[in-house]
């Protein structure tokens, strides 16, 4: 399931570089972490689990930025996941959980036009 969401991810930021080259786009590093050895170090780096996934630091509307969590049609958010996405809400932030390439790529599409 992991490998079918980074190939979404993948393909995602592929078409997201080409689509809007201009507007700010990165990535948690957390689909990175491997091991406990690398978890930790990200821990004491700054890093959150359930971060989500493709953070785009572009102001739209109300919204100061758009932050997706990447899911496959068999994936299911974490408990952390969907305490974060809350909590950006709160914060004034767009942040969904998107199913597959389509459906992200139409909320970005949508947010950014």
């Amino acid at each position: 399931m992991q490998h079918e969401e980074d190939k979404i991810q993948m393909m995602l930021v592929a078409w997201f570089r080409l689509q809007y080259p201009k507007i700010l786009m990165t990535i948690s590093p957390g689909g990175l972490i491997t091991n406990a050895k690398s978890g930790n170090k990200a821990n004491k780096m700054g890093y959150s689990k359930g971060t989500p996934d493709l953070l785009i630091l572009q102001p739209s509307g109300k919204y100061h930025g758009l932050l997706i969590e990447l899911k496959s049609s068999k994936g299911k958010a974490s408990p952390e996941q969907i305490v974060w996405l809350g909590k950006l809400l709160e914060k004034g932030y767009y942040a969904h959980i998107c199913i597959g390439f389509e459906e992200a790529k139409s909320v970005i599409d949508g947010y950014l036009q």
